[in-house]
């Protein structure tokens, strides 16, 4: 299935704004606490589809997890650059791709682990387009 073509840079600094807000910063804080908390002590492959501006990228790559993000928005993933390039104690955990949730460019078990919080509210099957990432191997 392809969703509708769309630049999220476009809003970029609407987002960036909601991010740093109480509400964003809440999300974020919530979002990380429930995911660090499911992928557990170990460090993990993870792999993040509509990474956004970085924020989970960054999170769970400061946590010592291995961590892929996947961005289409060539704006967005320019933003999430920029956050781990401010951060270089955490640039050889972080691997960034432009690339949509259709047509990702990994193989089966290529991860633990698989986020997309700001994406599977908008898709009508939410697990489908990522499962086979991680399905034999338990992940979350």
């Amino acid at each position: 299935m392809s969703h509708a073509p769309s630049d999220f840079a476009d809003v970029g600094g609407a987002y960036a704004a909601y991010s740093s807000g109480g509400r964003g910063r809440l999300r974020h804080d919530i979002t990380a606490r429930r995911v660090l908390a499911e992928l557990g002590g170990g460090p993990a492959r993870v792999l993040d589809v509509g990474c956004g501006d970085g924020e989970m990228v960054w999170r769970l790559a400061a946590a010592g997890h291995q961590v892929t993000g996947v961005e289409r928005s060539a704006g967005m993933l320019s933003a999430a650059a920029e956050r781990i390039a401010a951060a270089p104690e955490l640039a050889e955990r972080v691997t960034l791709v432009e690339g949509d949730i259709d047509a990702l460019p990994f193989a089966d078990d290529s991860f633990d682990a698989v986020c997309c919080h700001s994406v599977v509210m908008y898709l009508p099957d939410s697990i489908a387009p990522t499962a086979h990432f991680f399905g034999g191997s338990g992940g979350i």
